[in-house]
């Protein structure tokens, strides 16, 4: 969920498909205890992905629908 959306870049999906343009991929896992998040990308594209990364703890927006979307994936 944390990387649907945020108010600076409120495409959904917005940061996955940019990662994938610049050669990319994301991830991320959940224990009990920790969540870790990881993205790859080039050089090149690493200040505004880092950018467009930062924002999801800065102002995500979590919207309804993508929100629902996501809980039923993970709780059919």
């Amino acid at each position: 969920m944390t990387f649907i959306s945020t108010k600076k870049y409120p495409k959904n999906s917005e940061f996955g498909d940019f990662i994938n343009e610049n050669g990319g991929y994301t991830n991320a896992s959940t224990t009990m205890e920790n969540t870790i998040f990881t993205f790859e990308i080039g050089n090149e594209a690493f200040d505004e992905a880092l950018d467009r990364f930062i924002h999801f703890f800065i102002d995500p927006t979590l919207d309804d629908e993508a929100t629902e979307k996501e809980i039923n994936q993970v709780n059919p």
